[in-house]
């Protein structure tokens, strides 16, 4: 099952008796989950440090994994326009092969899913 590092105080949460927080965006990791969970979930990550946090994101590496599928955008890097890249993580677990061309459809809609994502914090960051 795909964790993220925001698991990480549910479960700490949970696991010493407390309630989790109404805010805390994580799940109970498996192991002290009861019962535990049906549903897959798509994880994010961002790396943008040069950004100005009172701003619109202008260059930053954003990431989606969704099902077996990691994709990767990179916005804003000097010398490039947008790039990106898809790999699939069953089968390619060191992601040395990008399908972005193989699977366009794959690739946009997972692009569209992650702008809109980046969209939502921007606008309730900038706010």
């Amino acid at each position: 099952e795909n964790t993220s590092s925001i698991d990480i105080l549910p479960t700490i949460m949970n696991w010493t008796g407390q309630s989790v927080p109404d805010w805390a965006e994580g799940e109970i990791l498996p192991p002290f989950r009861d019962p535990p969970s049906v549903t897959a979930r798509n994880l994010y990550a961002l790396e943008a440090q040069l950004n100005s946090k009172w701003q619109r994101l202008q260059k930053y590496t954003a990431v989606l994994i969704k099902e077996n599928y990691k994709y990767i955008l990179y916005e804003g890097y000097d010398g490039y326009t947008e790039q990106s890249e898809l790999f699939d993580l069953n089968a390619d677990p060191e992601e040395l092969t990008d399908l972005s061309t193989q699977f366009p459809g794959i690739a946009s809609d997972m692009k569209y899913e992650l702008e809109a994502r980046i969209n939502e914090s921007d606008r309730s960051s900038s706010g």
